[in-house]
């Protein structure tokens, strides 16, 4: 049986496993390698955001029935209660308070996947050496959970036509008999959608808002948004001229969504913001814009700056305030790709300086502050921190990454937990050449 051991500095860890060398070192098989890295990747991650710096010991050894792994480091006192607390939650079958502290948030995350996987875990903690408390997890997983497949959550049938079907007898004959079933399955959106879509099925093909009734049954409410997207080529090949602007921009916007999302299809997600701005779509101008931003299309990045300045006009007339402000978050991070500093701050002063959306999507804004410490302007950076304190106190990883990682990388209090968020800086910087 292979083994791999490491006795080592614990941030040295990662590229171990990103290329593969202990995979290769226990010669695990092809089917088998992105699992093991995995799971090797949720050990190591529960370390991260639990350990002190200094030296580490693990090994992962085959055995019969899969492989196992032994992990020794050392922890502090609050990070070392915080797992132990944590890992008998999630034993239990319950998920764990986190708030929106970066890290206890990514510890229960990792820590969680790592429950899921396991077919036994075990984590100790001794007595404290130096105030630093001894801590070990043994972990082990079988072949078949090593397996990762992508199979879909829902499987439309692939030989389904999108095209539209006529109806044997006049449709007209028919038209009490649609509206009446039409007006009963909005009645049943979102309360027994498997009735509105029996309701409706007869109509597919056929009739434009029942498929657009029966996809966004399927996509809103059962999460099949395969499913709801055969529904959705089938809308758009009957839609007609006087469909109203609203419920227009809502096929393309869901078919774009799982364009993104579900097909990972960025050329189809294009033409169908695209298609949303032929339609009157306004919310498509940020949209696409977003779409360059997140490919880092570089080719498109004048066209996205286009995009996020007409989209900015239309924000003010924007009914919806918690939309108005995520699509300021949009044109700030736009704005700061093209280095256009004071348009940014004037931006993201519209949502930075809502605390309440910024503690509902902690993801976006701890995005755009890593955007913006890779993008490498001091003055802008020091200023935004300085403008908004009261949302960093709710992200301090990123603030104390920045300050004793980068500001002052000589710092002695840079910590272990520090290195993801460097890692996620440096990439940043090579994929938008900041």
């Amino acid at each position: 049986m292979n083994t791999f051991n490491y006795h080592d500095v614990n941030w040295n860890v990662f590229s171990l496993v990103n290329t593969s060398e202990i995979a290769k070192a226990l010669n695990v098989q092809e089917i088998h390698r992105h699992g093991i890295n995995a799971f090797i990747s949720d050990v190591l991650s529960v370390m991260t955001y639990s350990t002190i710096k200094g030296v580490i010991q693990f090994n992962v050894h085959e055995i019969p029935s899969g492989y196992s792994m032994t992990l020794d480091y050392q922890a502090t006192k609050l990070r070392s209660e915080t797992l132990l607390q944590y890992f008998r939650i999630i034993k239990a079958g319950q998920k764990p308070e986190t708030g929106i502290t970066p890290w206890k948030i990514n510890l229960a995350e990792n820590l969680e996947s790592l429950v899921n996987k396991s077919k036994e875990l075990k984590i100790l903690r001794r007595e404290p050496v130096d105030k630093a408390f001894p801590v070990s997890l043994y972990a082990q997983i079988d072949f078949d959970k090593l397996i990762i497949t992508d199979e879909p959550i829902d499987k439309p049938d692939p030989h389904a036509s999108v095209n539209s079907r006529p109806f044997i007898v006049p449709p007209e004959l028919l038209d009490e008999i649609i509206n009446e079933n039409l007006w009963e399955a909005i009645s049943l959106f979102g309360k027994d959608n498997e009735r509105l879509i029996h309701l409706l099925e007869p109509l597919s093909g056929k009739v434009f808002y029942a498929d657009f009734l029966i996809a966004s049954a399927y996509y809103v409410c059962l999460r099949k948004p395969r499913t709801a997207y055969l529904h959705l080529q089938r809308a758009l090949n009957l839609m007609y001229d006087d469909v109203q602007v609203e419920v227009a921009a809502s096929v393309f916007d869901m078919m774009a969504d799982i364009e993104i999302d579900v097909n990972n299809d960025f050329d189809a997600a294009e033409l169908s913001f695209l298609c949303g701005l032929v339609a009157e779509n306004t919310t498509s101008f940020l949209n696409l814009a977003y779409l360059y931003l997140q490919q880092a299309n570089h080719q498109k990045k004048d066209y996205a700056l286009y995009l996020a300045r007409m989209g900015e006009q239309l924000l003010p007339d924007d009914p919806d305030p918690e939309h108005q402000v995520s699509g300021y978050h949009i044109v700030a991070s736009v704005y700061l790709w093209h280095n256009l500093h004071f348009a940014a701050q004037l931006a993201h002063d519209k949502f930075l300086s809502d605390l309440n959306w910024c503690l509902k999507y902690p993801e976006f804004v701890s995005a755009y502050l890593m955007f913006a410490i890779a993008n490498e302007n001091a003055d802008f950076i020091i200023r935004m921190l300085k403008d908004y304190e009261p949302v960093w106190e709710h992200f301090p990883l990123i603030i104390e990454t920045y300050a004793y990682a980068i500001f002052n990388p000589q710092s002695p209090q840079f910590r272990m937990e520090m290195v993801p968020v460097i890692n996620q800086i440096n990439d940043i910087k090579r994929t938008y050449r900041f």
